[in-house]
């Protein structure tokens, strides 16, 4: 791979850095503006191909980024379950399921 090549590569991964800090937990969404110039500037004159794997190393940064996000809040979700919830009512609608409700005939 010659020097440009694996330049507009890490433009391409660059890109994929950006979109994903613009997404939560670092939420600066502004750079979602501007993410996609080095993409673009990457695909400047090449080939559909080329453009195509352009994208994808874009993409691919994006989800392992996402990825990260998803297992870290999966286990901190897992990991603070509690096993029986105090208090008499479990259901947010159990309240309701058993009232009765008068009507005036």
């Amino acid at each position: 791979m010659n020097r440009p090549a694996a330049a507009r590569f890490g433009a391409a991964a660059v890109t994929g850095a950006l979109l994903a800090a613009s997404r939560p937990p670092l939420d600066l969404g502004p750079l979602a503006c501007v993410a996609f110039v080095p993409l673009f500037v990457a695909w400047r004159g090449q080939r559909a191909r080329t453009t195509a794997a352009y994208a994808f190393v874009a993409a691919a940064v994006i989800f392992l980024a996402s990825f990260w996000v998803c297992v870290s809040v999966r286990i901190s979700i897992i990991s603070s379950r509690v096993p029986k919830p105090p208090g008499n009512i479990t259901s947010a609608f159990a309240r309701y399921e058993n009232q009765n409700f008068r009507m005036k005939k």
